[in-house]
């Protein structure tokens, strides 16, 4: 039986890798000409000022630079 390394990915990971994938690919995230129109100013970016931070949309629910824009994109107060 061949043993497994802390550092090999297991079963759950890959997972979790390929579901974070199909998110990616469905929102379509670009690089954001406007700022006012970026993760960094929807109401969905978990800790505004930081350029990374966890989107909390349904749909996304990932790491996002602030710079970056979705389909998701909702303008107002983040959270």
């Amino acid at each position: 039986m061949a043993t497994v390394s802390p550092l090999d990915p297991t079963e759950d990971d890959v997972e979790l890798a390929v579901a974070a994938q199909r998110r990616l690919g469905r929102t379509c995230l670009t690089r954001s000409e406007d700022p006012e129109r970026s993760c960094g100013a929807c109401r969905h970016y978990l800790t505004p000022g930081h350029e990374l931070a966890y989107c909390w949309h349904p749909e996304q629910r990932a790491l996002v630079d602030a710079g970056w824009i979705c389909q998701a994109f909702t303008a107002g107060e983040p959270s």
